[in-house]
């Protein structure tokens, strides 16, 4: 049975990924983090790691996903020394292992209309996180071009039951349950603007080991294409809450749109399976499971 080696495995997309990786034998590594994780910045346990199993792919979702200056330096060499540690081992030990390297639509700017984001588009460079994301996709291009297989996957924003208490579509599911409760009386925004993709993680997890069996290029855009406003994912909770929509106040309205361009995943056959009420059923069901649904 081929092999396949998770580094920076995580509750959401570690677990989705395990899941459409069930023709493989998976190998999973936490980051140094965790409890009984691996410093993914030390070049002899990933080489280690790597000669061992000598796997067929290798999937990177290792990354500090914190924009703080102050945190300049780990969110950096967690990032880029991780990756270049991943692929000089490959090329040291002379296996023929596809890598594919999670990253983010934070490395693009966001538009101010319905325009697709694609790999051409520009990028921002205004914090550490972004820089590091392009800069290791530049090493991966290079490692490419000297027959070291690796894709850098852009991940538009995906969410599941598994995410952080902290992320915003948990924050609008705890709100929305709170209003239904009596216990507010409207909902805040912190910007009304913006308008981003809210992917199933599963969904964008199996387009992962599907660009690694299919795709032969070096960049890829990991989305779907279809974008919603906080707004509406609130009013999209709310009906299947059968309740009216409530008042919703934002400090801001400034236009963000985070909309990929999925043609070349489409291409390759896929698609979401899970589609926005069902993502938004199961975050709601996930804080209470006592809640009944309208029309999921």
């Amino acid at each position: 049975m081929n092999r396949a080696i998770i580094f920076g495995f995580s509750d959401q997309d570690g677990t989705y990924l395990s899941e459409h990786l069930a023709n493989y034998e998976t190998i999973s590594y936490r980051s140094h983090r965790h409890e009984g994780g691996i410093d993914i910045r030390n070049r002899w346990q990933v080489n280690n790691i790597i000669n061992k199993y000598k796997p067929r792919y290798i999937f990177n979702l290792a990354g500090i996903p914190s924009t703080d200056p102050q945190r300049f330096s780990d969110i950096y060499s967690t990032i880029y020394e991780g990756t270049f540690n991943i692929l000089e081992s490959v090329r040291e030990n002379e296996l023929k292992a596809k890598s594919i390297i999670a990253s983010s639509a934070y490395c693009f700017k966001a538009e101010d209309t319905k325009k697709e984001i694609k790999c051409s588009s520009s990028y921002r460079l205004d914090n550490p996180y972004s820089l590091a994301r392009i800069n290791t996709m530049n090493l991966a291009k290079y490692y490419s071009n000297i027959g070291v297989q690796s894709i850098t996957a852009h991940l538009f924003h995906h969410e599941s039951q598994y995410r952080s208490k902290s992320s915003l579509i948990m924050q609008l599911a705890k709100d929305v349950i709170e209003y239904r409760n009596g216990k507010i009386d409207y909902i805040s925004l912190r910007n009304e603007g913006i308008v981003k993709e809210w992917n199933h993680a599963s969904d964008l997890m199996r387009a992962l080991v599907l660009i690694a069996e299919k795709y032969d290029g070096n960049e890829i855009i990991i989305a779907s294409g279809k974008v919603y406003s906080a707004k509406a994912i609130i009013e999209i909770m709310m009906d299947l809450l059968n309740i009216k929509p409530p008042l919703i106040k934002s400090q801001e309205t400034t236009k963000q749109v985070y909309m990929g361009d999925a043609y070349q995943l489409y291409e390759l056959g896929w698609k979401p399976n899970i589609n926005i009420r069902e993502l938004c059923s199961e975050i709601l069901f996930s804080l209470d499971p006592d809640l009944r649904m309208h029309g999921s």
